[in-house]
């Protein structure tokens, strides 16, 4: 979607960061998830949404995992969550 919209520039970076923020929905909320990608003049969004109410939160490195959010502080220009009904989403902008 990036690269039909001229965005080519970002679909490295978010590429990397979906991928972290739904393998936390994979492996912390176990529900089904919803990917959305928008784009808001020259920023891009993508929000990973989720059927668990807990929301995300850094956690200690180790060897296999614990980088997720590290990553997608360091890489968006902003990230968040917000809740919905039963569930969350963890959104970025690039």
């Amino acid at each position: 979607m990036l690269e039909g919209w001229g965005r080519g520039d970002l679909v490295e970076d978010a590429v990397l960061l979906t991928s972290e923020v739904v393998t936390n929905a994979i492996v912390h909320a176990g529900t089904d998830l919803v990917v959305t990608v928008g784009l808001d003049g020259p920023r891009a969004r993508v929000a990973v949404r989720d059927d668990d109410v807990t929301a995300p939160r850094k956690r200690e490195p180790t060897l296999e995992s614990g980088r997720g959010l590290t990553l997608v502080e360091a890489l968006a220009g902003s990230w968040g969550t917000f809740s919905y009904g039963d569930g969350k989403a963890v959104w970025f902008e690039l």
